[in-house]
């Protein structure tokens, strides 16, 4: 862990998907997954091009992208390794940011911290 947490304001960020995903994340919000480095959430990255080296499990999808707005609360600031949810949020973390190796990641765990959606080129 690397602090406390700190005001994390709104940023805007990215996530890629399949198209027809894309269609249902703009009908209907984003939801949470079930699984990647901090558990089941939604996961940003800072870049459309950095969406490509985090997009690789196995239920990973391609071929849209979407950038979206997202205030983050009380952002929580990690090193490459992630801790358990339940104890970030006895922190009182409502996110996280942290780089695997690859690049920032955004890591929100109520999708109505998303604000805003579009699809981009």
């Amino acid at each position: 862990m690397l602090g406390k947490p700190s005001a994390g304001g709104v940023v805007t960020v990215y996530h890629q998907t399949s198209p027809e995903i894309a269609n249902d994340i703009l009908k209907q919000g984003f939801k949470a997954g079930h699984g990647g480095w901090c558990g089941g959430a939604v996961y940003f990255a800072a870049s459309p091009q950095d969406t490509v080296s985090k997009a690789i499990a196995a239920s990973s999808h391609h071929g849209a992208m979407l950038e979206a707005r997202v205030a983050m609360g009380r952002t929580c600031h990690l090193d490459r390794h992630c801790v358990g949810w339940q104890k970030l949020r006895a922190m009182g973390c409502d996110s996280i940011e942290f780089n695997p190796g690859d690049g920032m990641e955004f890591v929100v765990y109520d999708p109505r911290r998303v604000l805003s959606v579009r699809e981009v080129p």
